[in-house]
């Protein structure tokens, strides 16, 4: 050290170099994880999104088909009713004796 000016470095020691590295590990480990666990919620929220745009769909495809069902049922022209028979009377109804 003395005659080369260098001083010398502590993080070179075999027990801070596995220090070192022991925290590089945990810290990409920790990073795939957390990635991971975005990438789930990524994927979870896509299928939510298109679920939700198929009910959508479908909702409004029911609408439509319940306006033109109104719309069918509104403007039908009820018939008219047939003109009542008279009931026959009682005495019509007696057979001759």
């Amino acid at each position: 050290m003395i005659s080369s000016g260098v001083l010398q470095n502590p993080n070179n020691s075999l027990q801070s170099r596995m220090k070192s590295q022991a925290q590089r590990k945990a810290r990409a480990s920790e990073k795939k994880r957390i990635t991971d666990a975005e990438l789930l919620t990524v994927k979870e929220s896509r299928k939510l999104r298109n679920d939700l745009e198929a009910t959508q769909q479908e909702n409004e495809t029911l609408r439509k088909q319940i306006a033109m069902l109104s719309q069918a049922t509104f403007s039908a022209t009820p018939s008219t009713p047939k003109k009542l028979q008279p009931v026959a009377s009682s005495s019509q109804l007696r057979k001759p004796a």
